[in-house]
């Protein structure tokens, strides 16, 4: 186990094989933008993310973007860790990514874009084992 030990339980199961990860952005123009001080935010961004596995089952999550650039993050830093992976527990997944010090990876636009796929892959695996 790579993830750090922790309190939640795992049910037992099958596990789970990365096929794929897609992302798309939506962005939404609001009707009333929002002024803080000299910062004017004139739409809302968000990332969604589809991780696939070999089995045919999906997991989804969607979080802002925070205008990061999540989907190339995505692509270029996380999918390549991800796909083809095996993995009982999600955490595992998510640590060994985060250990391979990819700098991007540690903080902001990259622990955003990492913590998107790690849900994605926890409701994935829930569908994987008819717990979702």
């Amino acid at each position: 186990m790579i993830a750090p030990e922790s309190t939640l339980e795992i049910r037992p199961g099958p596990p789970l094989q990365v096929a794929d990860i897609r992302t798309a952005i939506i962005r939404y123009e609001l009707a009333n933008p929002i002024q803080y001080g000299q910062w004017r935010i004139t739409h809302r961004e968000f990332a969604l993310v589809r991780v696939d596995t070999v089995d045919g089952y999906s997991g989804f999550a969607y979080g802002l973007t925070r205008d990061g650039p999540i989907s190339e993050v995505i692509s270029r830093s996380v999918t390549p860790i991800y796909k083809g992976m095996i993995f009982e527990n999600p955490a595992d997944a998510f640590y060994r990514c985060k250990l391979t010090s990819h700098a991007v990876l540690s903080a902001g636009t990259g622990m955003r874009a990492l913590s998107l796929v790690d849900m994605a892959a926890w409701d994935a695996l829930s569908r994987v084992r008819g717990q979702s």
